[in-house]
């Protein structure tokens, strides 16, 4: 439906946003024709960032060989800033879930709305719960990063010593 260079991540270091980029991830690194490629992800920037974000996109980055676009503003000044810049863009994968505000009408694949980029939205874990997130996350724990709040705040039965240290084993 779409070739690897007409695809995007849409990615903030999330739990929902980094469990998509390490499915992709373990996709292209299967598939003999793709494993050569690097994951293009958009990373809208914040001026109010924290370093602890910038830091962990930043290690996606070279932990997933991933092509990262930082850009500032909205996400659709940044959408329409990169279809501009890539016009081979044709859909964006996002970590949304339906429990997200927003979210509650998305479908797996459907068009952005009028008044935003031509891009076809792609939400694979749409569907899955907290639950699911935090199942998924579990089962990869050797081989995806995540940032430590999550674990710590977010859902501290799984705050163990070992978890963290495998989390932060990036650094």
């Amino acid at each position: 439906m779409y070739r690897a260079e007409g695809v995007m991540l849409s990615f903030n270091g999330g739990k929902d946003s980094t469990a998509v980029l390490h499915k992709l991830a373990r996709f292209f690194r299967k598939d003999h024709n793709l494993k050569h490629l690097k994951i293009l992800a958009l990373f809208i920037t914040h001026p109010d960032g924290f370093s602890e974000i910038d830091e962990f996109i930043d290690n996606c980055s070279k932990l997933y060989n991933i092509e990262l676009i930082k850009m500032e503003g909205t996400i659709k000044q940044a959408l329409e800033r990169m279809c501009r810049e890539r016009p081979l863009i044709r859909a964006v994968f996002m970590g949304s879930r339906q429990p997200d505000p927003h979210c509650q009408d998305l479908k797996l694949m459907q068009p952005n709305d009028p008044g935003w980029p031509a891009l076809m939205r792609i939400n694979p874990i749409l569907e899955w719960t907290r639950r699911d997130i935090w199942q998924y996350i579990s089962s990869y724990m050797t081989t995806m990063m995540i940032i430590a709040y999550y674990i710590k705040k977010a859902s501290p039965r799984l705050a163990t010593r070992r978890t963290l240290n495998l989390i932060l084993i990036y650094k």
